[in-house]
């Protein structure tokens, strides 16, 4: 699972409040045992609890969360690690993204045609195309 926090808070609404702990709980339970937790958040977000992000296997990779400073800091580290992924890792069959924005429709794309199935994350305003392009998508906000 590759999450990117600030873009699932913008996913679900500026107000909705995250809990990655839950949400792996949760998706444990839906699609079974996930191998790999990784969260891109800026470090200096006082709202997310690092150490249980940890106790939860979570490996935790920086990016900031102010605009001008992340430009698409998040969404490049995201594709170029599913992508990794991919080619190194032949075993992985399914791949969970948040991936609410077309920006990561051709990502979807190249990973599909490398045989993984991939579980698209994300809220109601998620853009139509994602949703229809992933294998299968999950509405966290209702």
């Amino acid at each position: 699972m590759l999450l990117d926090v600030e873009a699932l808070k913008r996913s679900l609404g500026a107000t909705a409040g995250i809990d990655p702990e839950g949400l792996f709980a949760r998706l444990d339970g839906d699609l079974g045992k996930l191998v790999l937790r990784r969260v891109y958040a800026d470090a200096r977000d006082r709202d997310l609890d690092r150490a249980a992000l940890h106790r939860s296997g979570a490996e935790v990779v920086d990016v900031p969360a102010n605009p001008e400073e992340r430009g698409c800091s998040a969404a490049v580290r995201i594709v170029v690690d599913a992508l990794e992924l991919c080619y190194t890792k032949r075993g992985i069959g399914t791949m969970v993204l948040v991936a609410s924005s077309v920006q990561m429709l051709p990502l979807v794309a190249k990973l599909q045609q490398n045989g993984v199935t991939v579980i698209g994350l994300g809220g109601a305003d998620a853009d139509l195309q994602v949703r229809g392009q992933c294998d299968r998508f999950i509405d966290l906000g209702g």
